[in-house]
């Protein structure tokens, strides 16, 4: 029995599975009782018994099929996606107040609907301290992060640019730049502003900063981009690291000269020209 098993068990190394459909017996040699003939044949289809039969040669070559995908599997989960991070999102980069997760009953529905985990509190400062409690883990998570690139001897680079925000708040912008495995990845450490800045307390606005992170201006910076402003350009006259210019704000204040200056320049004159005529 076991020489009729190996002769018409197939094994297709090509396509790394056995063949369903084996070829037919002999009749002659299946001429036996009815329970032999059942014991052979459930032998034939026994995935464990034709593995038995396998060469080295066919061992290794076998691929085991892989595991069928569901369509649940093509889009990504919102297991790690919690109250605190929706809150916290939609505070940041909406706007959105802390009281209107209070007062609005289709956002009470609409986070209660997500399960008990998700319903919101009362209380305006609850939701204040959610969101506050969740930007200190954020930064301890950028900590780490640079910390051990740090560790692992990273350089970084930095790009900053002064902005202001709404009901006149202003903040230094500051980008911390490296490379990992050829990919360019950075980190935003908002820095805020209070009073007037020079360049003098922009550098230490961004040694302090820096230093948050276990990083130092002097030792673990190797360059910084900023625009052209002479606030800027003085900053790069009292650091260490090297500075590069913005190409990219040069290239604006460059068009914004041809384009628009030009224009206004060369109305004046069309007017200048007119109005003479117009004298004469």
């Amino acid at each position: 029995m076991m020489s009729i098993h190996k002769i018409d068990t197939k094994l297709n190394v090509g396509v790394g599975r056995i063949s369903s459909t084996p070829e037919p017996y002999n009749v002659s040699l299946l001429s036996t009782s009815s329970a032999s003939t059942r014991a052979l044949s459930s032998a034939a289809r026994s995935p464990i018994d034709a593995e038995a039969q396998f060469t080295p040669e066919d061992r290794e070559n076998y691929q085991i099929p892989q595991k069928k995908k569901k369509i649940s599997d093509y889009f990504p989960s919102d297991f790690n996606v919690t109250k605190e991070l929706i809150i916290s999102r939609m505070a940041a980069k909406v706007g959105l107040p802390f009281k209107f997760f209070r007062t609005s009953g289709d956002m009470k529905s609409l986070f209660a609907a997500k399960g008990n985990n998700y319903k919101l509190p009362s209380s305006p400062n609850t939701i204040k301290q959610i969101v506050m409690n969740y930007g200190t883990t954020l930064k301890m998570k950028v900590k780490e992060d640079l910390l051990k690139l740090k560790n692992e001897g990273y350089w970084f680079s930095v790009s900053l640019d002064e902005w202001t925000f709404g009901m006149n708040r202003r903040f230094l912008n500051v980008n911390v730049h490296t490379i990992i495995n050829s990919q360019s990845t950075q980190w935003n450490i908002l820095a805020r502003i209070f009073g007037s800045m020079s360049s003098e307390s922009c550098v230490q606005l961004l040694k302090e900063k820096l230093s948050e992170f276990n990083l130092s201006l002097d030792n673990d910076i190797v360059g910084i981009t900023t625009d052209g402003a002479s606030v800027m350009k003085k900053v790069g006259r009292l650091i260490e690291p090297l500075q590069q210019l913005c190409y990219a704000h040069g290239v604006q204040l460059g068009i914004t000269d041809v384009i628009y200056k030009k224009n206004v320049e060369s109305n004046e004159e069309e007017e200048i020209e007119e109005l003479e005529l117009n004298h004469n």
